[in-house]
Order: structure tokens, then C-alpha cells, then sequence
């Protein structure tokens, strides 16, 4: 590869990355509108400071899955819920329709409904050479299909499962685990939620 083809790729990589640190931030900002919630008021109730949050929303940084959780669940969503809506009946969604959530820390999430809030949450996963993620004990039911690739998920009982192409697992409600691509190229999975219930959260009028 010549340095023109690699500066060019460096800048298409850097390009994405602004994408979506902007749309990550501009969906952020629209969740905490919607829900009233100021600034200094989400910023109690995740432990983030106000000056991080208000980077993050402006499209100026990344975050973790660590932290970007701990906003989602002050307003009692879940992950899909970073998807702008959009409703439709029939639910059908084209190959050539598929929305990404913003990227998270190498994990590529696909909603494969074309709205969320509905009773099974299907999504297709793109995992990044050792990209890892957690899940939370209420994030609900799970059955994971792998298609590409190899997952380590790892239970908070000290279980360890290894899982590949082709293998599928089913995890129960109040089951944490983090997931990590330990393969030695990129791992993708279908993956069918059935979230828990959350009561809804309201900042202050």
C-alpha cells in the first residue's frame, strides 16, 4: 500500500469517527430533552461530570460502554433505545436499510426491526478484534446465534463459555456477563433480547 493510499484510508477512518461521535452526541442530547433532564441533574444522578457530558453531546469525545449505560439506565431505556424511531407496519427492514447504532468501543450494533420498543429486540452484532462489552443482570433475556467468528462470554458465576460459528446460547434474566471477541478476526452474531422492564425516569420540570 503507498502513503497515499494509507492517508487516504487514515482519513476515512478519522471521518466515521467524527460521524459518529456526532450522531452518538446528537441522540444523546435528544433522550435527555425528551426525558427534561438538565445537565447537572443527569449528571447526579450517572456520577459524570457536567463538563464530560456536555463534551460527549457535543460529538468532541468518546466514552465508554461503561459510562454511556449508566446515562442510558437514568432514563430507564436500553441500548436499541439509541436508535432514532421510526415506525412502520409492516416491520420490514432491507438488507440496504440497516441502521447502526453509534459504535461503541469496536462493537458495531444493527437494530434489525425498524423501530424499537417491540417485545423481542433482534439485532445483528459486528465485533472488532477484541472488542468487548458487558451486559447488565436486569438486561433481560438472551439468545445469541453466532454467524462469524468466535465470542468468550464470561458469567459472573466464573463460567466460561467459548462460543463459534454456527453455536448458539441461550442466557437467562439476572445473568451478568461480558462478551469479548477472542477470535483472530472480526465475529458476528444475531442476537434476540427480550429486555426487562424498566419503570420510566422524569427530571425535574
Amino acid at each position: 500500500m503507498t502513503q497515499d493510499s494509507s492517508e487516504t484510508t487514515d482519513e476515512m477512518f478519522d471521518a466515521r469517527e467524527h460521524y459518529e461521535r456526532m450522531a452518538l452526541g446528537e441522540r444523546l442530547m435528544e433522550l435527555r430533552a425528551e426525558h427534561g433532564f438538565t445537565l447537572t441533574e443527569l449528571s447526579k444522578r450517572t456520577g459524570i461530570s457536567i463538563s464530560f457530558l456536555s463534551h460527549v453531546e457535543k460529538g468532541r469525545g468518546d466514552i465508554s460502554v461503561t459510562r454511556l449505560r449508566r446515562i442510558i439506565e437514568a432514563y430507564g431505556l436500553d441500548v436499541v433505545d439509541l436508535f432514532p424511531p421510526r415506525n412502520t407496519e409492516p416491520d420490514v427492514v432491507r438488507a440496504s436499510e440497516l441502521r447502526p447504532a453509534p459504535d461503541i468501543d469496536g462493537v458495531h450494533v444493527y437494530l434489525l426491526t425498524a423501530a424499537p420498543g417491540r417485545t423481542i429486540q433482534p439485532l445483528l452484532v459486528e465485533w472488532e478484534l477484541g472488542a468487548t462489552m458487558e451486559y447488565h443482570p436486569d438486561d433481560g433475556e438472551e439468545l445469541v446465534h453466532m454467524l462469524q467468528g468466535t465470542l468468550t462470554i464470561e458469567l459472573a458465576t466464573g463460567e466460561t463459555l467459548v462460543v463459534k460459528r454456527g453455536d448458539s446460547v441461550y442466557l437467562a434474566r439476572n445473568t451478568a456477563r461480558q462478551y469479548t471477541n477472542t477470535g483472530n478476526s472480526r465475529a458476528r452474531n444475531l442476537s434476540i433480547l427480550v429486555p426487562a422492564k424498566r419503570p420510566p425516569h422524569r427530571g425535574t420540570t
